[in-house]
């Protein structure tokens, strides 16, 4: 998809309309998640929280175009195993217009702790019980 404007250059969708939905067989990795990255703190947040609330963000494929109906993940490996891990088998995804992983994952911008923090506080101002909180991100009750 292409946005036209009568005074500025086209600009194309980085993502295609829909979401679709796959197999996670059909879904390629573009690296490995290894042994010790699922012993990391990080890790264990993630699968936290899958478990506790489900995906909060759909994993991004590109199209193979070596391989139809099979897909390279550009974002979402951790998801994408944990998932794998508890035995589901499908997952939707966003659908990324182009395979630039390297360049897609540069974009993406990781929360600072204090940016975590202050979350944190707005979901318990929210009326998020702190106990869910810390289900969700595998922390001591104690922490939060």
């Amino acid at each position: 998809m292409t946005i036209e404007h009568p005074t500025l250059p086209d600009v194309k969708s980085a993502f295609e309309r829909d979401t679709i939905r796959l197999r996670l067989e059909d879904i390629q990795p573009l690296h490995l998640i290894t042994e010790s990255t699922k012993g990391t703190q990080k890790y264990q947040q993630v699968r936290s929280s899958v478990r506790e609330i489900g995906l909060v963000e759909l994993p991004v494929v590109a199209r193979d175009k070596d391989t139809p109906g099979k897909y390279l993940s550009v974002d979402g490996h951790m998801r994408i195993e944990i998932l794998r891990e508890m035995g589901i088998t499908e997952v939707d995804c966003l659908i990324a217009n182009d395979d630039e992983a390297f360049t897609y994952n540069k974009r993406v911008s990781r929360l600072a702790t204090i940016q975590e923090h202050f979350m944190i506080l707005k979901a318990i101002d929210s009326g998020v019980p702190e106990e869910t909180i810390a289900r969700t991100l595998n922390v001591n009750i104690g922490q939060i």
